[in-house]
């Protein structure tokens, strides 16, 4: 009985030097951490920091973060970050975080976000998601308003695969008034984007310096009145932002969506029933992610959305600075 109790104590206060232990040497990770970014150019700080969670977890916190970077057009700063594993699970890392965030401009409040991150021991990780509840952004006079927004990153060299939903998104736009809600999601795959981003730890600027090739898998938008876009295909990301390449075009509902574009103005209306009408005259009902909708084939030249000759409409250049 006392070799039973001797060998209990040594137990517990073995694991607990071990914990402590670890909790000084991750202390000292962190601090490492932040003078390597700093040495880089990004300067962090992390307010008020503690380790908590003996003795089954391991979890630093700050009562903010402050980050700010030559990638960055000005400083952001979120509210408390609680960053922690389970030690029976040391490489699933468990991010809490409340709000604000605030950025060059506007802000973002939302619930308490949370994620969770796959690691792996080169550094990298296998998989990643998070979900943020009732996010409300503001930015100047626009404001924007969702149910959740959450997400997902599957790692895997050389590849990087994302998908992104917003439920439920209203906005309000300068202008132009109140957009009625729509959930939208994406769903793509960025060639070579976890070696780019991840174990090579380029910027979105860098890798888009020398082009880029997305599989866009799918873009659906989904409106209150179940109008469905649908947008999938093979994307060349040019180094000034304009886009090249063949896309499939799916629609149901056409009208629905019309109604929700009125508040855009003619331009926007216009385009939808620019492709009302190539949908009906060469549209081809094919399955889309189990549904029938109505296809069509068409090209990104530069920036113009054509269908054989006939132009579209417009795409913005995709800026990331």
């Amino acid at each position: 009985m006392k070799f039973l109790l001797a060998f209990v104590i040594f137990i517990v206060v073995g694991w607990s030097a071990g914990w402590f232990a670890l909790s000084a040497y991750l202390g000292g990770v962190a601090d490492d951490a932040i003078s390597r970014l700093r040495a880089a150019g990004t300067d962090v700080t992390c307010g008020d920091r503690n380790t908590s969670g003996f003795p089954f977890s391991m979890q630093i916190s700050c009562d903010d973060i402050s980050v700010a970077s030559p990638d960055l057009i000005a400083p952001v700063t979120t509210g408390p970050l609680a960053a922690g594993v389970g030690l029976t699970a040391p490489q699933r890392l468990r991010l809490d975080l409340t709000s604000p965030l605030t950025f060059a401009g506007g802000e973002m409040q939302f619930e308490d976000a949370k994620a969770q991150i796959d690691l792996r021991t080169d550094g990298g990780f296998d998989g990643a998601n998070f979900v943020i509840p009732t996010p409300r952004l503001t930015v100047g006079a626009l404001t924007a308003k969702a149910e959740q927004i959450s997400g997902e990153a599957q790692g895997g060299e050389p590849d990087l695969t994302v998908s992104i939903n917003a439920r439920d998104l209203q906005t309000d736009l300068p202008q132009i008034g109140t957009v009625p809600s729509a959930s939208v999601s994406l769903f793509a795959t960025l060639a070579e984007g976890y070696r780019d981003l991840v174990q090579r730890g380029l910027s979105w600027q860098q890798v888009l310096s020398d082009g880029a090739q997305l599989n866009l898998r799918s873009l659906e938008l989904v409106t209150e009145g179940q109008g469905r876009l649908t947008v999938g295909g093979n994307i060349e990301l040019r180094p000034d932002g304009l886009l090249n390449g063949p896309l499939r075009i799916a629609v149901s509902n056409p009208d629905a969506l019309r109604e929700w574009v009125r508040p855009l103005g003619p331009q926007a209306e216009q385009v939808v029933a620019t492709l009302t009408q190539a949908m009906n005259g060469m549209g081809v009902m094919r399955d889309i992610n189990g549904r029938q909708m109505q296809a069509l084939d068409v090209m990104i030249d530069n920036g113009s959305l054509r269908l054989g000759f006939i132009k579209i409409g417009d795409i913005p250049p995709l800026r990331l600075n």
